[in-house]
């Protein structure tokens, strides 16, 4: 399992076998290793104890908002603040992706891999029952050798067949991200400035941001918290469809 691009490597490197199963992503792209390592690095410095592990993707608020999760070996943990949310903002807008990605060869139909999955934000407009809001995985087949396959375990899953335009999903032959004007300079700046001065810079800690970083908190305790994230997510899904169509459409 890995990247589209990954995947591609694997299978140039060595060729296609009966018993080689190949699982790509749904990628937007890869950060930067060096980055990361400085966020951690400054991370550990700051609160005095090292990091156990990193959830990009913990579900304290529902499959409808991204929640970074920091877990220390001392038992402390940080979310829904600036400190855990700062390092995947700077993918997300765009300037902590590696230069390849920019023009991805590998994120269109068809693709060499057997299976491609991702995150199927769109689940609660094919099946009420499986918008549990824990995450629904998007699957889809490219070979007789996946489709045998999942035929065998088909059982042990709850599935529905969705008929829908993969290039809209995917990102057809275009590029999803967009280089920003100054991302030469961002990297720059990573070299020469000190971590919290860097990082304000590029993803200033707003009043908005920290607002809404204490309403997620309060919303998250209250008895009806899913239904008010259900609806954050379907704009949010919404907003990324037509987004990827107008990327296709102008390819």
């Amino acid at each position: 399992m890995g990247t589209p691009c990954q995947v591609n490597a694997l299978k140039r490197v060595v060729g296609n076998h009966e018993k080689l199963i190949c699982i790509d992503l749904l990628c937007l792209g890869v950060s930067s290793p060096g980055i990361f390592a400085s966020w951690i690095d400054y991370l550990q410095g700051k609160y005095k104890a090292s990091i156990q592990n990193v959830e990009f993707r913990n579900k304290r608020f529902g499959y409808a908002t991204t929640n970074v999760r920091i877990n220390f070996e001392n038992g402390q943990k940080i979310e829904q603040k600036y400190d855990s949310k700062s390092y995947s903002q700077t993918f997300f807008k765009g300037y902590n992706v590696r230069p390849s990605c920019y023009e991805c060869k590998f994120r269109t139909i068809p693709r060499v891999s057997d299976f491609t999955i991702g995150d199927f934000v769109d689940i609660g407009e094919y099946s009420k029952d499986l918008d549990d809001d824990k995450g629904t995985t998007l699957m889809f087949l490219h070979t007789e050798k996946a489709k045998n396959l999942l035929n065998n375990i088909v059982s042990d899953f709850t599935m529905i067949h969705v008929a829908s335009g993969l290039s809209c999903i995917v990102g057809g032959k275009a590029k999803q991200i967009q280089v920003p004007k100054d991302r030469n300079q961002f990297f720059e700046d990573y070299k020469s400035m000190e971590w919290i001065d860097f990082i304000q810079k590029y993803v200033p800690n707003t009043w908005k941001s920290k607002l809404a970083n204490v309403g997620r908190l309060v919303v998250g305790c209250l008895p009806f918290k899913h239904k008010l994230f259900k609806l954050i997510r379907k704009k949010k899904s919404a907003s990324f469809r037509k987004n990827i169509e107008s990327v296709n459409r102008d390819t």
